[in-house]
């Protein structure tokens, strides 16, 4: 399959009786056509709301996917916009609203974003919080794209990291399989989990892998939803140096043949953004992340990554997913760590992971939520710089305020572990050396 990437296009500018007019190049506007202007007369403001917003929902209806809408200011819409407040209480149009990408056309500048006579102020006065929580966020920072979910009350409270050092690589794996086990037993019903990319989890997977050839864990199995939580795009999902082949060599196929299902990032696609939407609904639809295997990526300056949200990447509190852009250290880091575990590669496996452009990630809100995480670090030995992101992770001090525990976090992302509750980490002695 072809992946198409994003064009880039230069901005024109063209100054006109001291109006300046911005256009995109190459863009060519087709000839226009006359016709009679159709317009409706309707009795009532209220009559012409609720045909403002039957024409929203028709489009919707006849459109799949996302939506973007321009708002208008002033009077025309503010009755469309009390129907779209007052069912916003309810789930009744969520569905709808999570779909909704929306942008405003006009503003006086300069003016403070919070001025009352800003029409941004406006908007959230007449829709209401509820909308502006359940609608779409998107955010571009530093040309990484941050997919937000505002629902729910963040309020992180820093913890130290429980860590515990096991001798062998195959005690982490077994530790990690019980921590499994344990959440199962505990826990009612299906599981969300997500799985580690790399050579963290190896020796559980080896585990998990030799139990499924029996019945011994068919019950475990048959509950498992399960999720990957990073992947490079774009790039063919059977190409060796994917998670989703790394998964399958590892697990086996009675794994995958007894689980609930296997939910990967889809990196084959003409639409990455869109794809990754659509794993996230149905992550949300099952009740969110129930376990959630992480380990940790070294970074410049002692700062760490988990999943591949990488350092002053513009990561927030509320950010569930991310499509970054890729660095030649980071597809080195890849390709290496898959070589060390003993992946099949073939060279064209390797020249189509070093043309890949982004890496989709789960974001800081998935890992918050998540209702338990099991960190595993086993690499120092290959991986030395984890040894000073290690001590960097476990030794840092975090703010009192909320806005400055973002910004240690964007520094240095590692740190969002120690904001859920509900951690346990095994290491290898090695991570500790000096």
């Amino acid at each position: 399959m072809k992946v198409k990437s994003q064009e880039i296009k230069e901005i024109n500018r063209r100054n006109e009786n001291g109006n300046s007019w911005l256009s995109f190049s190459g863009n060519k506007t087709d000839a226009v056509k006359k016709s009679p202007y159709q317009y409706n007369v309707l009795d009532t403001e209220e009559a012409v709301g609720k045909a403002m917003f039957d024409e929203l929902v028709k489009y919707a209806n006849e459109n799949p996917g996302d939506i973007v809408i321009l708002l208008l200011g002033g009077r025309g819409a503010q009755a469309m916009y009390k129907i779209i407040n007052e069912k916003s209480q309810s789930d009744e149009i969520d569905e709808l609203l999570a779909r909704l990408h929306v942008f405003t056309q006009d503003a006086l500048a300069p003016m403070a974003m919070n001025n009352g006579l800003s029409f941004v102020r406006d908007f959230e006065r007449l829709l209401g919080d509820k909308f502006f929580e359940k609608i779409k966020e998107r955010r571009i920072v530093n040309q990484n794209i941050w997919l937000a979910d505002k629902s729910g009350e963040q309020n992180p409270i820093p913890q130290k990291l429980d860590y515990k050092v096991l001798e062998t690589e195959a005690a982490v794996g077994q530790a990690m399989f019980d921590e499994l086990a344990a959440y199962a037993n505990e826990k009612n019903g299906d599981i969300v989990m997500i799985l580690l990319g790399g050579r963290g989890a190896q020796a559980m997977y080896k585990i998990i892998n030799e139990k499924s050839q029996t019945d011994e864990t068919d019950d475990l199995l048959g509950r498992l939803h399960v999720f990957t939580q990073d992947a490079l795009a774009p790039m063919r999902m059977n190409n060796g140096l994917s998670f989703v082949r790394d998964f399958e060599r590892l697990l086996g196929e009675k794994f995958f043949a007894k689980i609930k299902s296997f939910t990967p990032m889809n990196t084959e696609t003409d639409d990455i953004e869109g794809e990754l939407d659509k794993y996230l609904e149905k992550l949300e639809s099952l009740g969110g992340i129930d376990i959630f295997f992480l380990g940790l990526g070294p970074e410049a300056e002692a700062a760490s990554h988990l999943c591949y949200i990488k350092p002053n990447s513009g990561a927030a509190f509320d950010d569930v997913a991310g499509i970054i852009p890729i660095s030649s250290s980071i597809l080195e880091h890849h390709i290496n760590k898959f070589k060390v575990g003993g992946s099949a590669i073939s060279e064209a496996d390797e020249t189509e992971c070093r043309n890949a452009t982004s890496i989709l990630t789960l974001g800081p809100k998935a890992i918050l939520s998540a209702k338990k995480i099991v960190q595993s670090i086993v690499d120092a030995s290959t991986a030395p710089g984890k040894i000073a992101s290690f001590k960097r992770l476990i030794e840092t001090e975090f703010s009192s305020d909320k806005n400055e525990i973002a910004k240690q976090c964007d520094e240095n992302p590692g740190l969002w572990i120690r904001l859920n509750p509900n951690v346990k980490s095994f290491i290898l002695p090695d991570l500790l050396e000096k």
